[in-house]
Formats: structure tokens, sequence, C-alpha cells
């Protein structure tokens, strides 16, 4: 018997943030993040002195941890929170 291993893009399980499930949303989206390796990506950039090829992957990362996030809140959620300083740093939209 074989398992296929979850889609990591995947966020259809959790549910949209519309500001009154705060809780329960960042519940399952720190879960999804976690299981797709990213959650370290929100909460630490690399360090000083990281070599290119870690930047890259951070970054890569980070641009995959804001698309999650993103892709589920609401309009009314997304005008409050995005902004030029936020719309691509997933450190400030998860803080």
């Amino acid at each position: 018997m074989t398992t296929k291993s979850p889609d990591s893009k995947d966020t259809s399980s959790i549910p949209m943030l519309d500001g009154s499930s705060f809780s329960r949303w960042s519940a399952r989206m720190k879960a999804h993040l976690r299981s797709s390796d990213l959650l370290e990506v929100c909460e630490h950039p690399p360090g000083e002195g990281a070599s290119t090829i870690t930047i890259n992957r951070w970054t890569k990362a980070s641009y995959e941890s804001v698309n999650a996030i993103l892709s589920r809140i609401n309009e009314r959620v997304f005008l409050k929170l995005i902004n030029s300083e936020t719309s691509e740093k997933d450190n400030l939209l998860w803080s």
C-alpha cells in the first residue's frame, strides 16, 4: 500500500481568515507551515554571513510561506495587512 504525501502547497484545509477566527486559523496555518518546513522561515531570517545558497533557499521558502498565508485571508483582512512593507515579508505578516 502506498501513501501519497500531502501537497505542501494545498492550503484548502485551512479556514479563511475573516477577522473572527484568528486562533483557529493560526493553529491550522502553523501546522501547515510546520509540515511544509516553512514555519522556521516565518520566525527567523538567515543569520548574518549566511551563504548565497542559504539565502536563496530561505528566500524561496519565504515566498512560499507568504503565498500560503495570503491564500487563506479574505479581502478585508488582506487590505488591513498588506502594504509595501509587508507584501513580501512573511515575518511581518506572521507577527
